[in-house]
């Protein structure tokens, strides 16, 4: 009796296993990250032989920041990256949980889909966007702490409904 593979593929010839070449192209697809990610530690260690060699490790864990002496530390840039982090987390999570929990639960699809769909369209724009607009949108009518750039520095604008389109572009360049 023959059997199917000689019957579909000839007698003598060899069948291609999907699942082997699937195995092999994620190993190769693995080990080929890995290797991407060996390389930026090499380059990102390369760049910072200079400021370790003349600092030594102690850059990292000093805050002294003195350009006249030629003093330098990173503890305060790395610890307000870190406070500041934590403090989005701990802002975002709540929001983000209630946000998934009414799509999926509560809101009805004709609401969910849409807003969903909405969220993940946000969810795309870098969050330097958001900090740009905020600049060039909220302050004329905010309260100084929430002022950046020349907004501070221009009391003629109370609102930005008051200023023209020329002037604001004035203002912001």
């Amino acid at each position: 009796m023959i059997n199917d593979d000689a019957m579909i593929y000839g007698a003598g010839a060899r069948r291609i296993d999907g699942d082997k070449i699937f195995h092999g192209l994620c190993k190769g697809s693995a080990i080929l990250m890995m290797l991407i990610m060996l390389g930026v530690f090499v380059l990102l260690l390369h760049g910072a032989l200079p400021a370790l060699e003349k600092f030594g490790a102690s850059f990292v864990w000093s805050n002294v920041w003195d350009p006249v002496a030629e003093q330098f530390g990173a503890a305060s840039a790395i610890y307000g990256t870190l406070v500041s982090s934590l403090i989005a987390m701990v802002l975002a999570f709540p929001v983000g949980l209630a946000i998934a929990v009414f799509l999926a639960e509560i809101a009805p699809q004709w609401l969910s889909r849409p807003l969903g769909i909405l969220i993940e369209l946000l969810a795309a724009i870098p969050s330097i966007i958001y900090g740009m607009w905020g600049c060039l949108c909220l302050p004329p009518g905010s309260p100084p702490a929430f002022r950046c750039g020349r907004w501070s520095t221009w009391p003629e604008c109370r609102s930005w409904a008051q200023c023209s389109v020329a002037r604001r572009w004035e203002l912001v360049s």
